[in-house]
Protein backbone atom coordinates (compact mmCIF):
# COMPACT_ATOMS: atom_id res chain seq x y z
CA UNK A 1 0.00 0.00 0.00
CA UNK A 2 2.78 2.05 -0.23
CA UNK A 3 3.24 5.77 -2.59
CA UNK A 4 1.96 8.67 -2.54
CA UNK A 5 -1.46 10.18 -0.50
CA UNK A 6 -3.79 11.71 -3.43
CA UNK A 7 -4.52 15.06 -3.78
CA UNK A 8 -6.43 16.79 -0.75
CA UNK A 9 -10.26 16.60 -1.78
CA UNK A 10 -12.91 18.21 -0.46
CA UNK A 11 -14.82 16.24 1.93
CA UNK A 12 -11.63 13.97 1.99
CA UNK A 13 -9.44 15.77 4.17
CA UNK A 14 -5.36 15.44 4.10
CA UNK A 15 -5.38 13.58 0.78
CA UNK A 16 -5.15 9.95 1.18
CA UNK A 17 -6.97 7.19 -1.19
CA UNK A 18 -8.75 9.62 -3.82
CA UNK A 19 -12.71 7.53 -3.87
CA UNK A 20 -12.64 5.62 -7.17
CA UNK A 21 -9.50 5.90 -7.79
CA UNK A 22 -6.00 3.35 -6.86
CA UNK A 23 -6.72 -0.42 -6.64
CA UNK A 24 -10.41 -1.94 -6.31
CA UNK A 25 -11.39 -3.11 -3.08
CA UNK A 26 -10.86 -6.84 -2.95
CA UNK A 27 -13.73 -9.08 -2.49
CA UNK A 28 -13.48 -9.34 1.54
CA UNK A 29 -13.50 -5.68 1.69
CA UNK A 30 -16.70 -4.82 1.52
CA UNK A 31 -17.83 -7.51 4.01
CA UNK A 32 -15.35 -5.68 7.06
CA UNK A 33 -16.54 -2.20 5.89
CA UNK A 34 -20.47 -3.00 6.47
CA UNK A 35 -19.24 -5.08 9.54
CA UNK A 36 -17.84 -1.73 11.11
CA UNK A 37 -20.90 0.20 10.16
CA UNK A 38 -23.47 -2.10 11.22
CA UNK A 39 -22.47 -3.20 14.39
CA UNK A 40 -23.33 0.18 15.67
CA UNK A 41 -26.98 -1.23 15.07
CA UNK A 42 -26.63 -4.36 17.25
CA UNK A 43 -24.90 -2.97 20.29
CA UNK A 44 -25.70 0.87 20.17
CA UNK A 45 -23.85 2.51 22.96
CA UNK A 46 -20.81 0.22 22.21
CA UNK A 47 -21.02 0.30 18.59
CA UNK A 48 -17.69 2.55 18.50
CA UNK A 49 -15.84 -1.32 19.58
CA UNK A 50 -16.91 -3.76 16.76
CA UNK A 51 -15.56 -0.68 14.23
CA UNK A 52 -12.28 -0.17 16.61
CA UNK A 53 -12.36 -4.13 16.27
CA UNK A 54 -12.10 -4.01 12.87
CA UNK A 55 -10.43 -0.86 12.19
CA UNK A 56 -7.40 -2.66 14.17
CA UNK A 57 -7.50 -5.18 11.89
CA UNK A 58 -7.98 -3.90 9.04
CA UNK A 59 -5.99 -0.88 8.64
CA UNK A 60 -3.15 -2.26 7.04
CA UNK A 61 -4.10 -4.21 4.63
CA UNK A 62 -6.80 -2.33 2.96
CA UNK A 63 -7.58 1.65 1.74
CA UNK A 64 -10.79 0.74 1.74
CA UNK A 65 -11.52 -1.10 4.91
CA UNK A 66 -9.27 1.60 6.72
CA UNK A 67 -11.76 4.63 5.24
CA UNK A 68 -15.13 2.36 5.92
CA UNK A 69 -13.33 1.25 9.56
CA UNK A 70 -12.73 4.80 10.58
CA UNK A 71 -15.71 6.55 9.23
CA UNK A 72 -18.03 4.33 11.46
CA UNK A 73 -15.42 4.56 14.39
CA UNK A 74 -15.75 8.10 14.08
CA UNK A 75 -19.66 8.04 14.15
CA UNK A 76 -19.80 6.08 17.08
CA UNK A 77 -17.70 8.01 18.68
CA UNK A 78 -19.50 11.07 17.80
CA UNK A 79 -23.16 9.34 18.99
CA UNK A 80 -21.26 8.43 22.74
CA UNK A 81 -22.09 12.47 22.99
CA UNK A 82 -25.76 12.60 22.40
CA UNK A 83 -26.22 8.69 24.06
CA UNK A 84 -25.04 10.04 27.22
CA UNK A 85 -27.18 12.98 27.23
CA UNK A 86 -29.89 11.01 26.55
CA UNK A 87 -29.32 8.37 29.55
CA UNK A 88 -28.64 11.38 31.82
CA UNK A 89 -31.81 12.74 30.84
CA UNK A 90 -33.79 9.44 31.56
CA UNK A 91 -31.68 8.84 34.76
CA UNK A 92 -32.92 12.40 36.04
CA UNK A 93 -36.30 12.23 34.91
CA UNK A 94 -36.42 8.66 36.42
CA UNK A 95 -35.59 9.99 40.01
CA UNK A 96 -37.51 13.52 39.61
CA UNK A 97 -40.56 12.55 37.82
CA UNK A 98 -40.89 8.82 37.12
CA UNK A 99 -44.15 9.74 34.60
CA UNK A 100 -42.66 11.58 32.48
CA UNK A 101 -39.21 9.07 32.51
CA UNK A 102 -40.40 8.01 28.47
CA UNK A 103 -38.91 11.03 27.46
CA UNK A 104 -35.49 9.69 28.11
CA UNK A 105 -36.44 6.27 26.59
CA UNK A 106 -37.30 8.45 23.57
CA UNK A 107 -34.32 10.76 22.97
CA UNK A 108 -32.72 7.16 23.45
CA UNK A 109 -34.45 5.39 20.37
CA UNK A 110 -34.06 8.70 18.29
CA UNK A 111 -30.10 8.14 18.57
CA UNK A 112 -30.13 5.02 17.98
CA UNK A 113 -32.63 5.09 15.03
CA UNK A 114 -29.53 7.88 13.40
CA UNK A 115 -26.83 4.88 13.71
CA UNK A 116 -29.56 3.00 12.03
CA UNK A 117 -30.12 5.15 9.15
CA UNK A 118 -26.66 6.40 8.50
CA UNK A 119 -25.57 3.02 9.30
CA UNK A 120 -27.40 1.38 6.60
CA UNK A 121 -26.45 4.08 4.44
CA UNK A 122 -22.98 3.37 4.89
CA UNK A 123 -22.88 -0.29 4.60
CA UNK A 124 -25.06 -0.43 1.74
CA UNK A 125 -22.55 1.95 0.10
CA UNK A 126 -19.36 0.00 1.24
CA UNK A 127 -21.27 -3.50 -0.45
CA UNK A 128 -21.47 -1.45 -4.13
CA UNK A 129 -17.22 -0.32 -3.20
CA UNK A 130 -18.34 3.21 -3.25
CA UNK A 131 -16.58 5.57 -0.24
CA UNK A 132 -19.10 7.05 2.57
CA UNK A 133 -18.57 9.98 4.86
CA UNK A 134 -20.59 10.19 7.30
CA UNK A 135 -22.61 13.85 7.13
CA UNK A 136 -21.99 14.69 10.98
CA UNK A 137 -19.08 12.91 12.71
CA UNK A 138 -15.94 14.19 14.83
CA UNK A 139 -13.00 12.88 13.10
CA UNK A 140 -10.91 11.17 15.58
CA UNK A 141 -9.47 8.52 13.76
CA UNK A 142 -7.81 8.92 10.40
Amino acid sequence: MGGMPGPAVPGFPGGGPVPGSGPAPSAEDPSWAMIAHLSGIVVACLGWLPALLVHASQKQRSAFARHHSSEALNFQLTLLIPYALAWIVYIVLAFLTPTVVWIGSVLIALVWGLSIVFGVLAAANANKGGWYRYPVAVRLVK
